[in-house]
């Protein structure tokens, strides 16, 4: 809690707080991040009386699910006063509010916000609680907000709480760049396009449902975010300009309608969805650069198998890209056959390769050679190993993930590579074979740089190892990191 201490500004005292100018008084009551409290103190004093109108910043909690009525009256009052523009108005509802309480402060606000609009509902529920609702084939029905047309706003970031969502019949979004939308509820088709946001730079959809066609018409586009949309079949997205798209956890229907992306200026593709060359288009692309495919299983059953046969259908896609990202999912079970990895057969021309490889503590050298055997020209490679360090179980010594490569993973030459680095390493003896195994596969290797968590102890003998199998032409760094993120 914010506490402002006012000592009689009208008296003779003279005190240092009544001294200040009016704009720092106003900066001062701004970084309370509360504007019910900072115009409270409006009453402390003649001259406080319209201090709080300056402030650009608005910030307001409402905990009437039914009533925001305060919220429109804060905003109704600053505009009278017009001491200063709404650069930013921050709402959170730690409730379910309704779609009348919402939409009447929304109205009031829209022609006021001159560059960020943001609002959080049910605030209090916790992110699990959410991410569980957006899998649920029934969900308590809240209601439709419609979205008014805020023409001088520059961001629109809204966390709904599955409220659901339509957007103005008319108007234009005249300055709009960024829209966020995320837990968001939204009903049969969606559309946006030009008409109606001329300028729009960067669209983020998060964890929405309840629609399955989505149409995208926008010519400013730069950045495109799709992420966890519930039951989304049809995409068309008509974006020209647009840079970079991530379209992650969608599509993973078997029968989608049909999906067409024409970004023909586009740089970075990151696509963790299905993909199938019958019901997936991509235009020309002569620009992209970086590509991040579906997830790889070096181990499973049958619907892992057609999951890598889904990866190799992406990367066939591509015959020369300067970088690539791949998930691959180290996880086997009981029954789980091997190799897996035999069906992905070919790579792409590439420069640089990341591996981001979810482990639950089993080996990963086989998965990794199988992969670089099939990428013998990259110059750079990272490994992101994704561990729990306190949660972790050992595999058993005869479990699957520690058989040996194929005959072919054995003996490669990455005749290029000059640098590697590995993070959250955790020097346990089949990560250190799989490292002595690419010093040797690396002739031209020059630096080898590896980090991991403190709570791995020993590490500091594995410099040594690296010192053993390294030549005398590769610098080989270790870190160990107390803050090194262990995702």
């Amino acid at each position: 809690m914010a506490v402002l201490v006012l000592m009689d500004c009208d008296g003779d005292g003279g005190l240092e707080l009544s001294d200040l100018p009016d704009d720092m008084l106003a900066y001062i009551l701004d970084h309370l991040k509360d504007t019910r409290a900072a115009g409270r103190t409006s009453v402390l004093s003649r001259r406080w009386r319209n201090l709080w109108a300056r402030i650009p910043r608005l910030f307001f909690r409402n905990q009437r699910p039914h009533d925001s009525s305060h919220v429109s009256d804060a905003l109704a009052a600053h505009a009278a006063r017009a001491a200063a523009a709404i650069k930013l108005l921050y709402v959170i509802s730690p409730y379910s509010a309704t779609p009348d309480a919402t939409a009447s402060w929304l109205r009031v606000a829209a022609p006021l916000v001159s560059r960020e609009l943001r609002f959080r509902n049910r605030s209090l529920v916790p992110e699990e609680t959410l991410i569980q609702e957006l899998g649920e084939e029934m969900v308590e029905q809240r209601g439709i907000l419609e979205l008014p047309c805020f023409p001088k706003a520059t961001v629109i970031w809204l966390s709904l709480g599955f409220l659901g969502l339509s957007l103005p019949p008319s108007g234009v979004f005249a300055a709009l760049r960024e829209l966020h939308l995320e837990y968001v509820q939204l009903h049969g088709d969606f559309t946006l396009d030009d008409v109606m946001m001329p300028f729009l730079e960067e669209l983020v959809i998060c964890r929405a449902r309840g629609f399955a066609n989505l149409t995208i018409k926008l010519k400013p586009l730069i950045r495109m975010n799709l992420l966890e949309i519930w039951g989304l079949v049809r995409l068309n997205a008509v974006v020209p300009r647009l840079k970079n798209l991530w379209v992650h956890l969608c599509l993973y229907s078997r029968n989608p309608s049909s999906v067409c992306i024409d970004a023909e200026e586009l740089e970075e593709l990151s696509w963790l969805a299905w993909y199938d060359p019958g019901f997936v288009k991509f235009n020309e692309m002569p620009y992209l650069r970086m590509v991040t495919g579906p997830a790889v299983f070096p181990y499973g059953g049958e619907l892992k198998v057609e999951l890598n046969q889904n990866c190799q259908k992406f990367l066939e896609l591509f015959s020369r890209i300067h970088s690539l990202t791949l998930v691959v999912a180290i996880a086997p079970g009981l029954g789980d056959v091997w190799p897996l990895m035999e069906g992905i057969t070919r790579f792409p021309d590439i420069t640089i390769l990341h591996l981001h490889l979810t482990t639950q503590g089993h080996a990963y050298g086989a998965s990794v050679l199988h992969i670089l055997a099939m990428c013998t020209g990259i110059a750079e490679l990272t490994l992101q190993i994704q561990a729990d360090f306190e949660g972790e179980r050992p595999c058993s010594l005869n479990c699957i993930c520690h058989q040996p490569p194929s005959q072919g993973a054995q003996n490669f030459v990455v005749k290029f590579l000059q640098e590697v680095q590995i993070n959250n390493f955790s020097g346990k003896k089949h990560e250190l074979d799989f490292v002595k195994v690419l010093f040797k596969a690396a002739p031209t290797l020059r630096r080898m740089r590896v980090t991991y968590h403190h709570s791995f102890t020993g590490w500091e003998t594995v410099p040594e190892y690296f010192q053993r199998w390294a030549s005398q032409e590769t610098s080989a760094e270790v870190i160990c990191r107390s803050d090194l993120a262990l995702d």
